[in-house]
């Protein structure tokens, strides 16, 4: 297996860079590709199906690619894998539950491949304002495929404009979805670790009260009041929402004791204030750190 990266601020300099990475002979037929929702990414998908490459995307906050970071633009990793050894599934939420979405990729998985593995694309925020479970649909999943399977991937991003995000493939997109490449874990060695450079600060406190991925109160107090007191900063008003996440709940992520043997977990912060109560916080995975390996 052989892979390239390519990257652009428009479809014609994608374009270019695909013919570019084609003359010495490479004919790559699997794309993953990630970008800003300011880019066309039905325009990107078409152009990748015509030259027959199949496509696994989702929108994103902030592109990087072998050294290069940029915003606002399109990059692309592309791989000449055995299409015997991979399938792409998409499941649309919004026609169903999502432990049903779940399940049903699940057992899809394993009616193309005894032993699959797993790169899962979900979206995160949707247009309405509802923040996807992305934990809920891991359990779902460990449910049908029991806990001897590899599974890496992470949530889409929408340049932080909260308007919503999506993931799709070559003939969908949802805002309220995902979609998996599913690989014959027999053929295909996939590896991978998370990295974040963080370390912790202060004792570790108790979550007294939760719902889903939402954490209501730290030791009986308003989640956000203590979280923002460590940080030694004023609770934002509602109007500065977007402020708030970029400038701290992005930077500063919750670390989560698991049980003996699990180790921790890090989780970034956003914030969903109402009128009636202002001290809740959302929690969702990082974006940053994340590293993959394939063997076939």
């Amino acid at each position: 297996m052989k892979a390239k990266s390519i990257k652009g601020k428009s479809i014609e300099e994608i374009k270019a860079a695909l013919k570019q990475c084609k003359v010495d002979g490479y004919q790559p037929n699997l794309a993953f590709v990630f970008i800003s929702i300011k880019q066309d990414r039905n325009a990107i998908t078409s152009m990748l199906t015509e030259n027959n490459i199949d496509v696994i995307g989702a929108t994103s906050c902030t592109e990087f690619i072998d050294g290069h970071q940029d915003e606002g633009s399109i990059v692309i990793l592309l791989l000449d894998l055995n299409r015997n050894f991979y399938k792409i599934l998409f499941e649309k939420i919004e026609e169903q539950k999502l432990n049903e979405s779940a399940v049903k990729l699940s057992k899809a998985a394993l009616e193309i491949f005894k032993n699959p593995c797993f790169i899962l694309l979900t979206t995160s925020l949707t247009a309405d304002g509802n923040m996807i479970d992305g934990e809920a649909i891991i359990r779902d999943m460990v449910k049908e495929l029991g806990n001897e399977f590899n599974l890496f991937g992470g949530m889409a991003g929408d340049d932080l404009t909260f308007t919503g995000a999506y993931v799709f493939n070559n003939d969908n997109t949802t805002g309220y979805g995902m979609v998996a490449l599913v690989m014959d874990a027999d053929k295909i060695d996939l590896h991978g670790m998370a990295i974040s450079g963080w370390k912790p600060i202060g004792i570790t406190k108790t979550v007294t009260k939760s719902e889903g991925n939402t954490v209501y109160t730290i030791d009986d107090k308003p989640a956000l009041d203590v979280y923002m007191r460590y940080l030694g900063t004023a609770i934002p008003d509602y109007y500065n929402q977007l402020q708030f996440f970029e400038n701290l709940g992005n930077q500063y992520p919750l670390q989560i004791e698991r049980e003996p043997g699990f180790g921790f977990l890090l989780r970034q912060i956003s914030t969903l204030w109402k009128q009636s109560y202002s001290g809740q916080v959302n929690l969702k995975t990082p974006y940053k750190g994340m590293q993959m390996q394939m063997r076939c």
